[in-house]
């Protein structure tokens, strides 16, 4: 059985592994996450800079894995 947890994660895991072998810009699902989650505008935007679209293509599956375990830990967290 499959739940929705495990269906989010599966849904985010597969969309990084498609902007990973892709030349698409910056996902907008983590553009949105990170803007609805950090208080501080200033701050999300100095993430957003610095973790560009080059860093995500660096990244190997298990990294992508471990990215998207703690997008979804914090935001059950926040619901």
């Amino acid at each position: 059985m499959c739940d929705n947890s495990d269906e989010k994660k599966n849904i985010l895991i597969q969309e990084l592994k498609n902007y990973k072998n892709s030349e698409k810009k910056f996902p907008e699902l983590l553009k949105k996450y990170v803007k609805e989650n950090v208080p501080d505008t200033m701050e999300a935007e100095r993430f957003l800079h610095e973790f560009n679209e080059s860093y995500l293509k660096e990244m190997n599956l298990d990294d992508l894995e471990l990215l998207c375990s703690f997008i979804l830990k914090k935001k059950n967290i926040k619901n």
